[in-house]
């Protein structure tokens, strides 16, 4: 068995409010996929699916910042 060509691991982002308070916007975010497999990201509106999706890439929007947890492509973290 090959080892999982997307790792990800106790994902967390976190934004900073106007008044400088810190929220959790993801947390505890864990899956893995294996190469030419498939995952869907399903939930509400507002849910952080496209949060997570661009945690993949190493962005962050606005206030926002990935503050936990790692994620793996390949043999990068």
């Amino acid at each position: 068995m090959q080892p999982p060509h997307v790792q990800v691991r106790d994902l967390q982002v976190t934004a900073s409010s106007p008044d400088d308070r810190e929220i959790t916007i993801v947390s505890n975010i864990s899956f893995e996929i294996a190469r030419g497999e498939v995952l869907a990201l399903i939930g509400e509106s507002g849910s952080g699916k496209t949060t997570v999706a661009l945690s993949l890439l190493g962005y962050a929007r606005g206030s926002c910042e990935l503050s936990g947890g790692s994620i793996k492509l390949g043999d990068t973290e």
